[in-house]
C-alpha cells in the first residue's frame, strides 16, 4: 500500500502548488481559464486527500470505507465537472459551435444531476447496492462521451495551445477510463487502489500537458500584449509624423496668407501711392498744358519717372516671386543686373561675388524682395552721393548666417556727422524686417562700407515655401 500512499501524497501537493501557481496568475491577468483550471485542482487536491486517509492506508485520522466510498464519485465528479467549465473557457465554445456546444452544456447539466441523485440515494441508503453499481457505470459512460468527444476535437482545432489542451484531455480520460474498468472487471472492487494508480499517473501527466499549455497561453499573451504595444507605438509615431505634416501645411498656408497680406501691402503702398500721384499728375498737367506748358512738361516728366518706378517695383514682386533656379532667378543675378542698371549707367565698375549656397537656401519671397529694395537702395546712394568708380558686392556665410557687404571707394562721410536721411534709414529698415540687422563703416576720403548680417536657413526645405505656381499666375 505504501507505493500508493507515496503517489497519493506526491499528487496532491503537485495539484496544490500547481493550482496555487494558476491561481496568481488568474488574480494579475483576469483570465478565467486559469481560475477554472485552478478549481478544478482544488478538488483534485481534495480528492487526493479522501482516498490518502482510507482507513486500508492507515494514516491519520483514517475514514471509514463507506465514508470514501460516498465522498470518491461525488469529488472526482466535481472535478470532471470543473474540468469540462475549464476546457469550455479555454477552447472557447460559442453558441455558434452547436455540437460542441450542446455537448459542453449536457455535461454541464448531467454531471452535475447524477451528484445530486447519487447523493440523495447514498445518504438516504435507498438501494446502497444499486447506487454503487449506478456510478460505476455512470461514470464510465460519462467518460467513454468524454473520450469520444475530445479525439472529435483533435480535427477541429490545430494551434499549439489547443494541441496541448486536448493532448492533456486525451490523457486524463485515458487513465480515468482505464482506472475504472481495471477497478470494475480486474479486482472487482471501485476502490481499488490498482486503478487509482493508473488514474493519478494519468492526472499527474495531464497536469504537465495543462500547464504548458497555460505557459503557452501566458507567452502569447505576452506576445500580443507586446505586439500591440509595438502597433500603438507604430500608430503613434505615424499620428506625430501626421501632425508634423500638418502642422507644416498649416504653416506653409499661413505663410501663403501672409505672403498674399505683403504683396498687397507693397502694391498698396508703393504702386497704389506711384499710381495715385500719375493721376493726379495727369490731371494738373491736362489743366496746365495750355497756359504753362513748362509746367505741364516737367509734369509729364515726373509721370514718366513715376511709371518707371511703378515698373521696377512690379518688376521686384514679380522676381521675389518666382524663385527657383536660373541665374535671372538668384538673387546674386538680380543684383548683378541692378548694378548693370544703375552703376553702369554712370560708368562705375561692379565686382560681385557670392558664396553659392545662399542663392540655393534664399527662397522666401518676403527675404528676397527687401533685400532686392536693400541693395537698390544701396546702389543708389552711392549713385547720388558718393562719386565712386569701383564697387564690391560680396555674400559670403559666417556663422551667424550670411553677409552681404556693399562697399565703395568713393568720397566717404562722417556717420557721426550725418543724419539718417530716408536712404539710410531704409537700409536699416529693410535688415531689421528680415531678422538682420545693418551696420555703415565710412570714413571721408576713404569710401563707405555697408554690411549687413542676415539670417540663413540651414537647408532649402527649411527654407519658407515660395509662392505656389497659381498665385505666381
Amino acid at each position: 500500500m505504501q507505493p500508493v500512499l507515496c503517489l497519493l501524497l506526491i499528487a496532491l501537493g503537485g495539484f496544490f502548488l500547481v493550482g496555487c501557481f494558476h491561481l496568481s496568475i488568474y488574480l494579475q491577468q483576469k483570465d478565467r481559464a486559469y481560475l477554472h483550471y485552478a478549481l478544478y485542482l482544488f478538488v483534485m487536491c481534495a480528492f487526493c486527500g479522501v482516498r490518502a486517509l482510507d482507513a486500508r492506508l492507515g494514516l491519520f485520522f483514517p475514514l471509514s470505507y463507506y465514508t470514501v466510498e460516498t465522498l470518491d464519485p461525488l469529488l472526482s465528479n466535481l472535478g470532471f465537472l470543473m474540468y469540462v467549465n475549464f476546457l469550455g473557457v479555454a477552447l472557447g465554445v460559442q453558441r455558434e459551435e452547436r455540437f460542441y456546444f450542446r455537448c459542453w452544456r449536457l455535461l454541464r447539466i448531467s454531471i452535475p444531476l447524477f451528484m445530486i441523485g447519487y447523493a440523495v440515494l447514498r445518504f438516504a441508503r435507498i438501494w446502497p447496492e444499486a447506487s454503487g453499481s449506478l456510478i460505476s457505470l455512470v461514470s464510465i459512460a460519462i467518460c467513454g462521451f468524454g473520450f469520444i468527444l475530445t479525439l472529435r476535437l483533435v480535427r477541429g482545432y490545430r494551434d499549439t495551445f489547443t494541441r496541448l489542451i486536448i493532448s492533456g484531455t486525451i490523457v486524463a480520460v485515458a487513465g480515468t477510463l482505464s482506472g475504472l474498468l481495471v477497478n470494475g472487471f480486474v479486482y472487482h472492487d471501485k476502490l481499488a487502489f490498482g486503478g487509482l494508480s493508473c488514474m493519478l499517473s494519468a492526472m499527474l501527466l495531464e497536469t504537465i500537458f495543462l500547464s504548458a499549455a497555460l505557459g503557452y497561453r501566458l507567452k502569447q499573451f505576452y506576445r500580443e500584449r507586446e505586439a500591440a504595444r509595438q502597433a500603438l507605438l507604430e500608430e503613434t509615431r505615424r499620428n506625430e509624423a501626421l501632425a508634423q505634416q500638418t502642422a507644416a501645411l498649416l504653416r506653409a498656408e499661413l505663410d501663403v496668407q501672409m505672403l498674399k497680406t505683403r504683396i498687397s501691402r507693397d502694391l498698396h503702398d508703393d504702386v497704389g501711392a506711384t499710381l495715385s500721384s500719375i493721376h493726379i499728375y495727369s490731371s494738373v498737367a491736362r489743366r496746365l498744358l495750355e497756359e504753362q506748358p513748362e509746367r505741364a512738361r516737367a509734369m509729364l516728366d515726373q509721370i514718366g519717372e513715376n511709371a518707371r518706378e511703378v515698373i521696377d517695383n512690379m518688376s521686384d514682386i514679380v522676381w521675389a516671386m518666382k524663385g527657383g533656379e536660373g541665374e535671372q532667378a538668384s538673387l546674386s543675378g538680380r543684383i548683378r543686373n541692378l548694378g548693370s542698371e544703375l552703376l553702369g549707367a554712370v560708368n562705375i565698375e561692379a565686382t560681385y561675388w557670392f558664396d553659392p549656397l545662399i542663392d540655393e537656401r534664399l527662397q522666401d519671397v518676403h527675404q528676397r524682395r527687401n533685400l532686392c529694395l536693400l541693395v537698390k537702395e544701396a546702389f543708389n546712394n552711392i549713385v547720388k552721393y558718393s562719386a565712386a568708380t569701383q564697387v564690391l558686392v560680396q555674400g559670403r556665410i559666417n556663422d551667424d548666417g550670411w553677409q552681404l557687404q556693399i562697399g565703395d571707394n568713393g568720397r566717404g562721410f562722417d556717420p557721426s556727422e550725418v543724419r539718417k536721411g530716408n536712404g539710410l534709414r531704409h537700409l536699416h529698415g529693410r535688415a531689421t524686417d528680415i531678422g538682420g540687422c545693418c551696420v555703415i563703416e565710412s570714413a571721408p576720403g576713404q569710401g563707405t562700407l555697408i554690411c549687413c548680417q542676415l539670417p540663413l536657413p540651414t537647408s532649402r526645405e527649411d527654407a519658407p515655401a515660395t509662392l505656389p505656381v497659381s498665385l505666381q499666375s
